[in-house]
């Protein structure tokens, strides 16, 4: 790990400081198995939520578009709004850009 990196432990404390964080869940963790994502967004699921409230997902390794394409289309059903995720990894590029990438994937998969 070089200087500029955080810990997990440091980048849960610093976003702590910012959100009432929901859940602090390691990307990986979800990949192991079908269903993991759907399960870890219903545990977490309100009714509503506070504005600073967020449910974060993190890793240390690039994140695939199908991932990121899961996590989306699973938070669309379970109606949790995009707002409340927030994604860190360093290989991750601008939010503008992941949104418009997931929403380009998505089209795909509707059309095929």
């Amino acid at each position: 790990m070089t200087s500029n990196q955080l810990t997990v432990d440091a980048l849960r404390d610093q976003l702590a400081a910012r959100y009432q964080i929901k859940c602090f869940v390691d990307l990986g963790s979800l990949t192991i198995a079908p269903g993991l994502i759907d399960k870890c967004l219903n545990d977490h699921y309100q009714d509503a939520y506070e504005p600073d409230d967020r449910l974060v997902f993190y890793t240390c390794e690039s994140v695939t578009d199908q991932l990121l394409a899961q996590l989306y289309q699973a938070t669309d059903i379970i109606d949790i709004s995009n707002c409340f995720i927030l994604i860190c990894s360093p290989y991750l590029p601008e939010q503008s850009t992941i949104l418009e990438k997931i929403r380009f994937l998505i089209k795909l998969s509707l059309i095929h």
